[in-house]
């Protein structure tokens, strides 16, 4: 491996992982912002394809050494390969992840400076009496 792949790290944070898989379950509601967040979730695709290619291509050569059919060519061009491809989808993940985190950040503070205070539904659940309701008994709403 060259110099530059041994110094660069090349797994995303569990965090990271959890932000970019929101990233994924959401939708930014801003044209700008969903804009941008379907353009990093579509380059977690891609390196995550780029990855599952490289894996694949690892997985070939290795079991052919594996099973003891040793070969002219050796590892290193494919791990080469491999840690560039998985460096390249763990950018992609903590740049999902920081659009995400970035999101999350500018849409509750703007809940914090607006000051709302909510009051609760009268159909909330903790607005409904729950006194006499058996396992038995249907569910009906508060006379």
């Amino acid at each position: 491996m060259s110099d530059e792949t041994r110094r660069a790290p090349t797994l995303a944070e569990p965090l990271d992982l959890k932000s970019a898989g929101a990233a994924f379950c959401s939708r930014f509601g801003e044209p700008a912002a969903e804009t941008h967040r379907l353009t990093v979730l579509r380059e977690v695709l891609d390196t995550s394809r780029g990855l599952a290619r490289m894996l694949d291509e690892f997985t070939k050569a290795a079991t052919t050494h594996y099973h003891g059919v040793h070969c002219t060519a050796d590892m290193h061009a494919v791990m080469e390969k491999v840690s560039r491809a998985l460096m390249e989808w763990s950018e992609s993940i903590v740049e999902a992840s920081s659009a995400y985190r970035d999101w999350q950040e500018q849409h509750s503070a703007v809940y914090r400076t607006a000051d709302v205070r909510l009051k609760p539904s009268p159909l909330s659940f903790t607005a409904l009496s729950m006194s006499g309701i058996t396992a038995d008994a249907p569910m009906a709403p508060p006379a």
